[in-house]
């Protein structure tokens, strides 16, 4: 991995939001390798990405051990609210996002969400969609499997374990940079770009109900 201040986003807390929680010492939760923060650019409530502290573009370049790490740490976290919502996973791969720092969105939607049904549906005639094993290490172990694709982007619903593999090629033109928060956006009628609607509210309600630890730093 790279040295984070190889990364503007990391140097300067934009975007990704790893760096700037860290700085404000909080986070909902952490591993060795990774932690888990709301999403700079909360559209939705418990918009969260998992994201490595080391600068690596994207979790296609993170190497098999980090990625069972980077695995089991969501599924941790994850089986402890499956109860009360459902998953969904997502990334915009190498080239595919505005961020340059590597970070997967951890959505959290009530369960029968219309929110869900409506983001999901919207991104099937844009999605090959196949049916996977129900385990979060293992979708964090598939993304070893993009390490030499020049680009992708792929949501995994936690809920019916299905794959939906972004066929790029159907996204309409100038639209591929962050195309699946566009997809969310729309759904709910709030801009896409997180520089247009950081949601603090939303990022505070997180906090507030998911708890946070705190960040020693040096």
């Amino acid at each position: 991995m790279q040295n984070e201040n190889n990364c503007a986003a990391c140097a300067e807390g934009r975007g990704c939001g790893v760096f700037h929680a860290i700085r404000k010492q909080r986070v909902i939760r952490q591993c060795e390798n990774f932690v888990l923060v709301p999403a700079i650019g909360s559209i939705v409530p418990y918009y969260l990405i998992v994201s490595p502290k080391n600068h690596v573009t994207s979790f296609s370049q993170i190497k098999r051990e980090a990625l069972h790490e980077a695995g089991s740490f969501c599924d941790k976290f994850i089986s402890s609210v499956d109860g009360d919502y459902e998953i969904i996973l997502a990334e915009h791969g190498e080239t595919c996002k505005s961020i340059e720092h590597a970070h997967v969105h951890v959505l959290l939607t009530q369960k029968r969400s219309d929110v869900r049904k409506q983001f999901l549906s919207r991104l099937t005639p844009y999605s090959h969609v196949t049916s996977v094993e129900r385990s979060i290490v293992s979708v964090f172990n598939r993304m070893s499997a993009c390490r030499d694709l020049p680009e992708y982007s792929f949501v995994y619903d936690h809920t019916n374990a299905l794959w939906y593999e972004i066929e790029l090629q159907k996204i309409p033109q100038g639209h591929n940079k962050q195309f699946i928060r566009r997809v969310l956006a729309d759904v709910v009628n709030l801009p896409w770009n997180w520089q247009a609607h950081v949601g603090s509210e939303i990022i505070e309600r997180t906090y507030l109900e998911l708890g946070c630890e705190h960040v020693e730093t040096d």
